[in-house]
């Protein structure tokens, strides 16, 4: 049987309603799962995220502050000392820097607050790797310029959702399939609206709702 593993993707954007733009992420061509797709930034949720319950919606915050810093350089305000801690979050393995980062975390509340999960949704059966991932919503600092360090990633930017959606349909980017569900919707809707209406429509997909 599949081990079902507990993820967080974060949704990152500028702008608001129908101008809004989102962060989008391309994986590294040689990675198992999704190599070489556009993607939000995220992973797994780690041991040091959470208190017991990997799918605690605080837990998901702290691995979307943690995702962030070390995917694209984001880093709250109130966390200034995780940049010096980049590099070693990046190695998966270096669990004090993740320690360390989680002391941060503790230490400073408010950036949880900066953090709204908003959906959940679960990878099919048919999938090589099951991953229960729980979406949230992070609006970007101003000025904010995604920095990726290239390894698991090799580029990241900000992006109309009606533009990635088109140079998927060119078939110019691969887009993985929960971000085209996301990036419809945001196109239709507009950001607010999106995040009202999200966590019904996941919830049903989730029941078993055909998209």
């Amino acid at each position: 049987m599949k081990r079902t593993r507990i993820a967080t993707a974060v949704l990152v954007t500028r702008g608001t309603g129908h101008d809004v733009e989102v962060l989008a992420v391309r994986r590294a061509p040689q990675l198992r799962f999704f190599g070489g797709y556009w993607a939000f930034p995220g992973g797994v949720v780690d041991a040091a995220d959470h208190d017991g319950d990997p799918d605690d919606d605080d837990a998901h915050r702290r691995c979307a502050l943690r995702e962030l810093v070390e995917e694209v350089g984001l880093v709250h305000e109130s966390l200034a000392g995780a940049r010096a801690l980049r590099a070693g979050l990046l190695e998966r393995d270096d669990a004090e820097a993740a320690a360390r980062f989680r002391a941060l975390v503790d230490a400073a509340p408010s950036a949880l607050d900066t953090v709204a999960p908003f959906a959940r949704l679960t990878t099919p059966p048919f999938a090589p790797v099951l991953y229960r991932t729980r979406f949230a919503h992070v609006a970007a600092p101003q000025g904010f310029a995604p920095h990726v360090i290239e390894g698991e990633l090799v580029d990241g930017g900000f992006f109309a959702p009606g533009e990635l959606l088109e140079s998927w349909r060119r078939g110019d980017r691969l887009v993985a399939p929960p971000v085209l569900f996301m990036l419809q919707h945001l196109a239709e809707l507009g950001l607010e609206a999106f995040l009202r209406e999200m966590p019904a429509t996941s919830d049903a997909l989730e029941a078993g709702r055909l998209h």
